[in-house]
């Protein structure tokens, strides 16, 4: 969609990136190892990309939707050039914020390389084997706060890790900060996964604080053996494992396999308004992240009540929903399983044209109206409709957005499910 090499000084803002001709291939092939006739396991994701980078300097990317399909994901949304470089990625001095990343094989968005002095924030993250790739961070400081991550998988379903870090005493010179972000639902939470060859190649420098880690099996947080615990720290995190049938069990940190406690972390699962519709927005009965964080200078000094909240909403005071966008202009639902309807209010506003962008791919999905006229202080609904005879899997997610003229959008989450396909492949 966007090659960008050796530039500085360039803002991208509200685009639309999406619809690849190409395909990219998962790390593993389907359950049923064949597809096409072909067989294959580990095998790194190559293939069509959102953005690729390689930045000098004060690049921003703000406010863009890069969304693909389900049989046409990326290799990465957001791939970095030179990761083993100090001006690997975005390089330095650049902000990633108020995007809507989705569909890819491997990483939502690699910013390894430098990542010196670059922020990443108030971003949406779905539909990705991994979510967050910083391995390494060669110079930091890298800040990831308030970003939403959820909803992860590649075309098999397959979820890896919400954040990969490493690099060894070879690359790993620089620290990431880990503040305030809301983690769901992903293979393993933060983890040391390598880079380069140093036999200590898991190793890197982390400081995470605040943040919702929900994973469905194992650690949630997972530093390696040759890290020392001065090197990461990790504290007031909530952490949990959300089963399939969506019950808690305890998640545990280690260090080399080893347990190490969080002092003032706290576990179990948060109350959000609404899960099933991808509110994360804490509520008063929540008794896990609500005023259990730490106080950040210029990070969460503006709490509501007794002390922080963990996660990526502040309760009572964070009212617009991630993406973020500086629209006043909401959704009763983000994600919607099945046919169904939302509801889209608008604030102070003034009056804009919108229109419903579907991807190109994606012949199963009819959402009504199709364009009209926002005005301000109003209530609309949208219908969304499923034809499953056009369906080509048993199961098929796709993001649609409600984009308004200026460029700025609301996207919603759509699954679906075929159940005649499902049958057919667990038949086969």
């Amino acid at each position: 969609g966007l090659y960008i090499s050796d530039v500085s000084d360039v803002l991208f803002e509200r685009c639309y990136i999406h619809d690849p001709r190409g395909k990219s291939n998962a790390w593993t092939g389907p359950s049923n190892g064949t597809e096409n006739g072909l067989t294959w396991e580990r095998v790194h994701p190559k293939g069509v990309r959102g953005i690729t980078v390689r930045g000098r300097g004060n690049v921003v990317v703000r406010y863009c939707d890069i969304l693909s399909s389900d049989d046409h994901r990326y290799n990465d949304v957001i791939s970095g050039m030179g990761n083993g470089s100090f001006y690997g990625s975005f390089g330095k001095d650049a902000d990633i914020y108020g995007n809507m990343l989705a569909f890819a094989q491997d990483d939502a968005i690699e910013t390894d390389g430098g990542g010196m002095n670059l922020r990443f924030y108030k971003n949406r993250i779905e539909q990705t084997y991994t979510n967050i790739s910083n391995a390494p961070t060669k110079a930091g400081p890298l800040y990831l706060f308030r970003n939403l991550l959820f909803n992860g998988g590649d075309e098999y379903f397959v979820s890896s890790v919400h954040l990969k870090q490493g690099g060894g005493s070879t690359h790993s010179h620089g620290r990431t900060f880990i503040i305030n972000n809301t983690m769901e639902k992903a293979g393993t939470g933060i983890k040391g996964v390598g880079y380069d060859s140093d036999a200590n190649r898991q190793h890197h420098l982390c400081t995470a604080y605040n943040n919702i880690v929900v994973v469905g099996k194992g650690s949630a947080i997972s530093a390696n053996a040759n890290t020392r615990e001065s090197d990461n720290v990790y504290d007031y995190n909530a952490i949990a494992i959300r089963t399939d049938e969506g019950g808690y069990e305890p998640a545990d940190s280690t260090r080399g396999g080893q347990p190490f406690t969080m002092p003032n972390g706290s576990f179990g699962l948060p109350v959000y308004k609404s899960l099933s519709g991808a509110d994360f927005h804490l509520t008063v009965f929540d008794d896990t992240a609500k005023d259990k964080g730490m106080v950040i200078p210029n990070m969460t000094d503006n709490y509501t009540e007794s002390a922080p909240d963990i996660g990526a909403y502040e309760y009572k005071k964070d009212d617009y929903f991630l993406p973020f966008r500086p629209i006043d202009i909401t959704a009763n639902k983000y994600f919607v399983a099945g046919k169904g309807s939302i509801t889209v209010k608008t604030g102070h506003i003034e009056s804009i044209d919108y229109e419903v962008k579907i991807e190109n791919a994606i012949k199963w999905l009819t959402v009504t109206p199709s364009k009209g006229r926002f005005e301000p202080n109003k209530t609309y609904t949208f219908d969304i409709k499923i034809d499953q005879s056009k369906m080509t899997r048993g199961e098929e997610q796709t993001i649609f957005l409600i984009r308004l003229k200026n460029g700025y959008s609301i996207p919603i989450t759509v699954k679906a499910v075929n159940p005649d396909l499902v049958k057919l492949v667990a038949k086969k």
